[in-house]
């Protein structure tokens, strides 16, 4: 009886480590659960989030949503409607404004030079450090508007020249004449007595 007693005591533990031993083990299901809910998030600051739906902005998880919201400064915005200058957002409209500095103009009429909004108008004027001038009748020479006229002047340095008439030599204007001296270094020279041998005349 005793026997009995002891061998059912004995199958009975058996069985309750089999249970706990199966109950205990990890599962592998519970494992891929976790696996797809750590794929792909990241942090911001001590914030869990998920890309795919949300941005981090300056330590803020904000609404990404359907349309791809972007961080200006701590705040989202819609790229698609708005433009972020200077972490300021301001309207893009159908006109696809763009930033200058802090503000947003609109490229078809106007140029931004240096920070500042100016005319472009029908003759599509060019930024010239923070002026604009007309490429038509002007040459913008090392942050100088000068003039081109009908001889259409070109720049030297900071300083424009008639190719007509001049060469332009490591920055200094020099005779062309009608021997049509060219350049060597620093000089000009005439090709028809001398040669330019490595920037200097031999």
């Amino acid at each position: 009886m005793r026997r009995k007693v002891a061998s059912l005591i004995m199958k009975a533990f058996v069985v309750t480590l089999l249970v706990t031993a199966v109950f205990s083990y990890p599962s592998h299901d519970n494992d891929e659960e976790l696996n797809i809910e750590r794929r792909g998030r990241a942090t911001c600051g001590s914030v869990s989030y998920d890309p795919r739906f949300d941005v981090c902005c300056a330590g803020k998880v904000l609404w990404k949503g359907i349309n791809k919201y972007a961080c200006c400064g701590s705040a989202n915005y819609d790229p698609r409607s708005d433009v972020c200058c200077a972490g300021r957002i301001l309207w893009k409209g159908i006109n696809n404004y763009a930033c200058c500095g802090s503000a947003n103009y609109d490229p078809r009429s106007d140029v931004c030079c240096a920070g500042r909004i100016l005319w472009k108008g029908i003759n599509k004027y060019a930024c010239c450090g923070s002026a604009n001038y007309d490429p038509r009748s002007d040459v913008c020479c090392a942050g100088k508007i000068l003039w081109k006229g009908i001889n259409k002047y070109a720049c030297c340095g900071s300083a424009n020249y008639d190719p007509r008439s001049d060469v332009c030599c490591a920055g200094r204007i020099l005779w062309k004449g009608i021997n049509k001296y060219a350049c060597c270094g620093s000089v000009n020279y005439d090709p028809r007595w001398n040669s330019c041998c490595n920037g200097r005349l031999c």
